[in-house]
């Protein structure tokens, strides 16, 4: 959602209002108090292009990692401070097991999960392309099986013909020195 290098071309307006809400937050201070209404989080999120995001459901990232919840991926990445970001790091630092692993949980292989994009509030389902894929060669492995199996019918076939019409040659033969 936010990157301070890569992220979207945006008005200056939010970008002002991104700072103000991370610099709000007071993460770098001292102070343990801090008040909720004081951090603009509703004007954050009335920035945030909801509209057009990806949604996938998983299982939770933090312990148990039981159950299934759903994520939404922007499609917009918004701009952050590198020294935002370097608080928030901090911060989330002092979680124990993250600053070792960097998060609770790794990546795992997708269990058939649907992956949805929305497009100005309209679902579209993004294809899985390894399952596709998979797919794709188990069809092809199928095809070349099915092939292979017509070959070698059709070359018994041919195999039985050539026996039989050598059988009706030799019988011929046969009757022409009889005669």
């Amino acid at each position: 959602m936010f990157d301070p290098e890569k992220a979207d071309e945006i008005d200056d307006d939010k970008v002002k209002i991104i700072d103000t809400f991370f610099h709000r937050l007071m993460l770098g201070s001292d102070q343990d108090a801090w008040s909720a209404s004081s951090i603009p989080f509703g004007e954050l999120m009335s920035l945030v292009d909801t509209e057009n995001r990806w949604v996938y459901q998983a299982k939770q990232s933090m312990p148990p990692c039981k159950e299934k919840m759903y994520y939404n991926v922007l499609r917009t990445v918004y701009p952050i401070k590198q020294e935002h970001l370097d608080l928030i790091k901090g911060h989330i630092s002092n979680i124990t097991g993250v600053s070792q692993a960097g998060n609770f949980k790794k990546g795992q292989k997708a269990d058939n999960s649907v992956v949805l994009y929305y497009k100005d509030r309209t679902p579209i389902v993004v294809p899985d392309l390894v399952n596709d894929f998979q797919d794709v060669l188990a069809d092809l492995f199928t095809t070349i099986l099915i092939i292979w199996c017509v070959i070698a019918f059709g070359a018994l076939i041919w195999l039985l013909y050539k026996m039989w019409d050598r059988k009706k040659m030799a019988e011929k033969r046969e009757q022409e020195l009889a005669s």
